[in-house]
């Protein structure tokens, strides 16, 4: 009964401790079926998961953008990278290691993309930015760096963060 909620409602199956935890919660008669699927979908898993009720007949890239706002407004930290929601110095230092990490920076790979111009005479484009969490890290390196997002929301709390960058744009 456990592991069908989970997989009916958060597409996985419940990890060791929550299967520990709703198996003596259903044997001692603290909780029954019904009041476990009441708990899954008031958790925030399940609402960043299903942040809104859709209208099937939106196009996609309405429902992409509906779903983002809605998640932006619950933790755009966490939705972004999950886990640094409540850490926000580690949240902007991942940025720093992803942007690395993607543009391999003093390997081979940046040598490649750079092989006809300098760095920073370039400009480079980030879509789905988010609020910034890796261009601006990229802002450091590049003439130009502009980000795109289909978040309202995201874009909102980007402009802010990049409002003093003057080689970035949302």
């Amino acid at each position: 009964m456990i592991t069908n909620c989970y997989d009916e409602l958060l597409n996985r199956a419940p990890d060791s401790v929550a299967l520990v935890q709703y198996t003596d919660m259903i044997l001692n008669k603290i909780i029954n079926k019904k009041k476990l699927y009441v708990i899954i979908i008031d958790s925030f898993e399940y609402k960043l998961s299903h942040p809104i009720q859709l209208n099937e007949n939106d196009s996609i890239d309405i429902k992409m953008k509906k779903e983002w706002d809605a998640r932006t407004k619950l933790d755009p930290l966490f939705v972004i990278t999950t886990g640094y929601s409540k850490d926000e110095p580690t949240f902007w230092n991942s940025g720093i290691v992803d942007c690395e990490n993607i543009l391999e920076t003093g390997k081979e790979r940046f040598s490649e993309i750079t092989k006809n111009k300098k760095a920073s005479e370039m400009k480079i484009l980030e879509i789905g930015c988010g609020i910034g969490r890796i261009l601006i890290p990229m802002s450091k390196i590049f003439r130009e760096t502009v980000g795109i997002d289909i978040s309202t929301e995201m874009v909102q709390l980007a402009q802010k963060y990049v409002g003093n960058i003057p080689n970035c744009d949302i």
